[in-house]
C-alpha cells in the first residue's frame, strides 16, 4: 500500500512539474512569448486549413499571396484607433471581406463550400465564446 502511495504521489508530482513548463501566456509572459505562441497558432492554422482545403501547391503561394498583400492594412487597423472599437472592427470586416473575394477566387468550387463551412464554423466557435465570457481558452 505505502508503495502504491509514492507512486502516485510521484505521479502528481510529474504532471506538476509538466504543467508547470507549460507557460500560461494569459498572465506573465513577455512580449516575445505572446509573439511566438501567436506565430505558432498561425502556423498551425494555416497548415489546418491547408490540408481541410487540399490546396495544390500553386494555391498555397496564392494564398500566402494574398494574406501578405493584405497584412500591413490589417496591422495598420490594429494599431490605430484603440479608442473606437466599432470603428474598427467595421474596417477589419471590410478587409477581411475583400481578402475572403480574392481567395474565393483561387479555390475550386468544392473548396469554396469547404471554405464557407470552415469559416461558418470559426464564427459559431467565436460567438461562443463572446456569450460564454473569457474563461473559454481559445484555440
Amino acid at each position: 500500500m505505502k508503495k502504491m502511495m509514492m507512486m502516485l504521489l510521484a505521479g502528481f508530482m510529474a504532471i506538476g512539474a509538466s504543467a508547470q513548463e507549460t507557460k500560461d501566456c494569459s498572465e506573465k509572459c513577455s512580449k516575445e512569448d505572446r509573439r511566438a505562441n501567436a506565430e505558432e497558432r498561425h502556423e498551425r492554422r494555416r497548415a489546418e486549413t491547408i490540408e481541410a482545403l487540399q490546396l495544390t501547391e500553386t494555391q498555397i503561394a496564392q494564398w500566402d499571396e494574398i494574406h501578405e498583400k493584405y497584412r500591413p492594412e490589417r496591422k495598420k487597423i490594429k494599431s490605430e484607433s484603440k479608442d473606437d472599437r466599432e470603428a474598427r472592427r467595421e474596417e477589419m470586416k471590410a478587409v477581411r471581406e475583400q481578402m475572403d473575394a480574392e481567395i474565393d477566387q483561387i479555390l475550386t468550387p468544392d473548396q469554396r463550400k469547404t471554405w464557407a463551412a470552415m469559416k461558418k464554423d470559426k464564427e459559431a466557435k467565436r460567438k461562443h465564446r463572446q456569450d460564454v465570457g473569457p474563461t473559454v481558452p481559445r484555440q
